[in-house]
């Protein structure tokens, strides 16, 4: 299960939720309801999960919509013209494939992205066929107090 979905994604969108619904921490929600709009395409339906929360009502526009990812890049195409639309990531997720690696070599030129791949060069090799590959492995590292605090890349 990846960590970094609840860790970066789940937990700082409920931690607003609270603050804009003025809650404190640890106070009950009581008699209020937030409903959370969350887009998902068809393509990606097992990943629909109910909010743990009682208080926070999950809702799926583009589920409702029937639509798909080329569904959405099209609708995308048609209110955004000449503007590319590429899937979300963090640019250092572990589970990144050899063609994304590859692709964000080659055409992702923000001084950002550049940087980072500078620096975790000794982590990855790219041979005369031109794969990328990790030569190292990552994991998640405990906090002081038993946190899970993110992904160090380690080599062997």
């Amino acid at each position: 299960k990846r960590q970094c979905t609840n860790d970066y994604k789940l937990e700082p969108i409920r931690k607003k939720i609270r603050d804009v619904m003025g809650l404190k921490p640890r106070q009950r929600a009581k008699d209020l309801i937030c409903e959370s709009w969350i887009g998902i395409s068809l393509d990606e339906m097992q990943r629909i999960k109910e909010s743990r929360d009682y208080y926070i009502k999950h809702r799926w526009p583009l589920i409702e919509k029937r639509m798909n990812r080329r569904d959405c890049l099209r609708w995308f195409e048609t209110h955004y013209p000449g503007r590319k639309l590429a899937k979300s990531a963090c640019i250092g997720c572990p589970y990144h494939s050899n063609d994304l690696w590859r692709d964000m070599r080659k055409n992702d030129k923000s001084k950002k992205t550049q940087t980072y791949l500078q620096e975790t060069k000794s982590y990855r090799t790219g041979g005369a066929d031109g794969k990328v590959q990790a030569k190292g492995c990552a994991r998640q590292t405990q906090g002081k107090e038993g946190r899970r605090e993110g992904w160090i890349l380690m080599t062997r």
